[in-house]
């Protein structure tokens, strides 16, 4: 018969009271060898045993009558334990003679130390768990009898009752060391708080903490190290040292400690293989949520005691410390903020989306009167908009509850009864959880008056000059055909004449479109086209331009494309772009224009090699009379309005047309459509 030992004799919380009782590798226990010499004389039993069995290890807390070298020793290895079968049954184990026994008779016991018999009795711990054996052994076969085996039972009653004492004695002396070590933590706490609460500056409390922490604990020496605006830079911002001590002692390798902690984000002990009581240096990161901020740093010549109960503490003051310095950081940077503020003419303000759906104020600038005529903190935006662009406020509301990017030009009647246009644009910003949405608006009245001016002015000059020039043009015809009316010298003049006057005829041109455009006058008659025949006329047309210029111009189609568009509307936005990239492209370049469909979309791209279009000018790309820096630069005549009419066109008919940088270079305009149905 085999019996597994090992579950209970290695069971780690009873291995945890063994250790609790302090027996475990102490001297003799002077009312336990009065115990085990009292059995040997009732039983007449040469040898007793007070055995506590550890792991791997039987310790003899009393022993009479043991051989030697076992009685100084004062222990043996559990190959010569009958005491460990005691504990894993956790019940009385009594043999009359254990070369017989199954179990038992292979048990280095019997040759080594002469255990022939034995009866032994579990030692139990106040909750019940066995801690090791009282026994009584022979060195001869022997039957025991009842009133042998009454007195060893009686007898281990009375040693479990003085290992409970010992237990009891020890926990409470336990408990009451956790009690002032918890009070004196507490202090710490209360301590730091106090501190902080007198602080004047992220310096003076990071100062104060050290103060109190390294003071309150006894504790030599402390430092912090705050991290720097590049995050990556520590520097040691407050020190203290006490009374009798020698900084240089301690603070000779702190910065690379610190920045051990600091990549680490978690407590970290001196030397970091040191068990937790054994430690003399310790290292906190100092947060604010998941951000670390700095790290405090603590040394002493003596271990620290860094148990799980300090460490959770000082976690509690680093996140203490590190809430007041991010506070004291916000109050600096809203500070700042709110004087760069006040300095412009904006409204800026931040609003929270909450759980529920809603807009929640968070800061508004103070000048909200300025921009939008009345004080919002009294009457909500939405009850000022004017009712023509209430549909665009509440598309815009939309737009950013959703947490995305708005934007909105619209009316907003003021409490005295003004109407101002407000441009507004809007961030979303997630934090911790939370969604935030910034803001920026702006009064843009005036710039509407004056374009509201421009346009009126545009369409005077238009209509004004149409006239005028049509005459001219008519005249000069009249001119050419009769060539006999004029000398070839005149003829130069004349012909330059009639170029500026086609140019004049263009832009008068654009700019009614514009005004149509913007009247809603113009409408386009849609039928079936064919796409990729419309822009092989376009190119046909422009290929003597580009030939001019040694240009390479290439179209490219992906089979038969149908779109509805309005021919002529649709051939002036290809012939816009195409000529673009032809006009931007230097000698020798490349133009390829493409024409292809998928799910639905037909889309036409022009690529070129040209100059090419600023980064930061491309959101301004069809702007009305906006033109290129470059193309300013490099003499490049136009008037800046072929775009914005191409894109005017190009909406009308429910398409897209966007703009990106080529590769290597040059520019890429691209036109979406939808594609005709079948």
């Amino acid at each position: 018969m085999s019996v597994d030992t090992t579950a209970r004799v290695l069971d780690p919380e009873r291995l945890r009271v063994l250790t609790e009782t302090g027996l475990l590798d102490s001297p003799s226990v002077a009312v336990l060898d009065r115990l085990t010499s009292l059995v040997t004389r009732v039983t007449g039993a040469p040898v007793a045993l007070v055995s506590l069995v550890d792991a791997g290890r039987q310790f003899f807390v009393s022993a009479v009558g043991l051989p030697e070298p076992w009685r100084e020793r004062r222990q043996t290895p559990l190959s010569h334990s009958f005491c460990q079968y005691v504990v894993s049954a956790d019940a009385p184990l009594i043999i009359s003679d254990a070369r017989a026994d199954e179990l038992l008779c292979t048990n280095l016991a019997i040759p080594d130390i002469g255990v022939i018999a034995y009866a032994g009795f579990p030692l139990r711990s106040p909750e019940g768990r066995p801690l090791g054996s009282f026994c009584v052994i022979d060195t001869r076969p022997r039957e025991w009898s009842q009133a042998d085996l009454g007195v060893v039972a009686d007898l281990a009653a009375a040693v479990e009752s003085e290992i409970a004492l010992r237990l009891s004695h020890t926990r409470l002396l336990r408990a009451r060391k956790a009690e002032a070590r918890t009070e004196q933590l507490r202090e710490v706490q209360h301590a730091v708080a106090t501190s902080l609460a007198e602080a004047r500056s992220s310096t003076d409390a990071a100062a104060r903490t050290v103060t109190a922490v390294a003071g309150e604990l006894g504790w030599a020496h402390g430092e912090y190290w705050q991290l720097g605006d590049d995050e990556q830079t520590l520097t040691r911002i407050a020190a203290r040292t006490a009374p009798g001590w020698d900084a240089a002692d301690f603070s000779g390798g702190s910065g690379g400690f610190a920045a051990h902690v600091r990549a680490t984000a978690v407590p970290t002990r001196v030397p970091e293989a040191a068990a937790p009581a054994e430690a003399t240096g310790l290292g906190l990161p100092v947060r604010s949520g998941d951000r670390v901020l700095g790290v405090l740093v603590f040394h002493h010549d003596e271990p620290l005691g860094c148990d799980a109960e300090l460490l959770s503490r000082l976690d509690s003051v680093g996140a203490h410390l590190g809430r007041f310095i991010e506070r004291r950081r916000a109050d600096a940077a809203r500070r700042a903020f709110e004087r760069v503020v006040s300095g412009i003419d904006d409204y800026v303000w931040t609003v929270e989306i909450t759980p529920d759906g809603a807009l929640q104020p968070v800061f508004g600038s103070a000048n909200e009167a300025a921009v939008f005529g009345a004080d919002l903190r009294a009457t909500p935006l939405a009850d000022l908009v004017d009712p023509r662009d209430a549909a665009r406020f509440a598309e815009f509301r939309g737009t950013v509850l959703e947490g995305r990017p708005g934007n909105l030009e619209a009316r907003f009647i003021g409490a005295d009864g003004v109407t101002r246009w407000v441009w507004s644009r809007a961030v979303p910003r997630f934090e911790e959880g939370r969604v935030y949405v910034d803001g920026i608006s702006t009064d843009v009245t005036e710039r509407h008056r004056i374009s509201e001016q421009r346009d009126e002015l545009v369409a005077l000059v238009t209509h004004e000059l149409r006239s005028p020039i049509t005459s001219i043009r008519g005249y000069l015809e009249l001119v050419f055909d009769d060539e006999g009316s004029y000398s070839p010298s005149a003829e130069g003049f004349l012909r330059i004449v009639d170029r500026k006057a086609a140019d004049l005829q263009r832009l008068t041109d654009d700019l009614l479109d514009l005004a149509r455009l913007d009247a809603g006058e113009i409408s386009v008659d849609t039928r079936p086209v064919s796409l990729a025949r419309l822009l092989g006329d376009v190119i046909t047309d422009l290929r003597p331009a580009a030939e001019a210029k040694h240009l390479t111009i290439d179209v490219v189609t992906d089979g038969p494309i149908v779109v509805c568009v309005d021919p002529a509307r649709f051939r002036q936005v290809l012939t816009n772009v195409v000529s673009n990239a032809v006009k931007y492209t230097p000698d020798g370049g490349r133009v390829i224009a493409r024409a292809g469909a998928a799910d639905g979309v037909a889309t036409v791209s022009v690529a070129d090699t040209g100059i090419g279009i600023p980064a930061d000018q491309y959101p301004r790309l069809f702007e009305r009379f906006f033109r290129t820096s470059n193309a300013v630069q490099e003499g490049i005549k136009g008037t800046g309005l072929g775009l914005a009419i191409t894109k005017a066109i190009v909406e009308r008919h429910g398409g897209t047309i966007a703009a990106h940088p080529g590769e290597p270079c040059g520019t890429v305009f691209e036109i979406t459509l939808p594609e005709a149905s079948p």
